[in-house]
């Protein structure tokens, strides 16, 4: 995780080519649903306890950046929260562009967030996003 100078926590981050050694998370293939970010399992169980790593009680505000070289399926990008029953219920979806930086702030509510990505029968040729996590609910930016 890294915290930037603003406050804000990298919580996922995707590359056309991710190292071995990382959590960068690589382009789905023709078609896929992968799981972008999923607070509820591995390094991402941040809202485990009254505390999470950060000292914050759980995320208020999601920012993701992203840029594919294809248009995603319809409302391809999927926000879900749930609130640790094991059911997830859907926020908001999008339909990514293809070749246009786009960025969605969200803001949720519930104490688990999960993104996922479907991407369209495209082999993507470009793919890199960017997920950060506000803890403090900071205007909008």
């Amino acid at each position: 995780m890294l915290t930037t100078d603003s406050g804000y926590i990298l919580v996922a981050r995707g590359v056309l080519s991710p190292n071995a050694n990382t959590s960068d998370v690589g382009p789905p293939s023709s078609g896929a649903t992968i799981t972008l970010l999923d607070t509820t399992v591995g390094q991402a169980n941040f809202q485990a306890g009254p505390l999470n790593s950060w000292g914050a009680r759980r995320i208020k505000r999601l920012i993701i950046n992203i840029y594919t070289s294809h248009i995603s399926a319809a409302n391809g990008l999927v926000i879900n929260e749930q609130n640790g029953d094991g059911n997830w219920d859907q926020l908001t979806s999008y339909t990514v562009a293809a070749t246009t930086y786009t960025k969605n702030i969200i803001a949720v509510s519930a104490p688990h967030v999960q993104v996922t990505y479907t991407n369209s029968a495209n082999t993507l040729t470009s793919w890199r996003f960017s997920i950060f996590a506000d803890t403090l609910e900071r205007a909008a930016g």
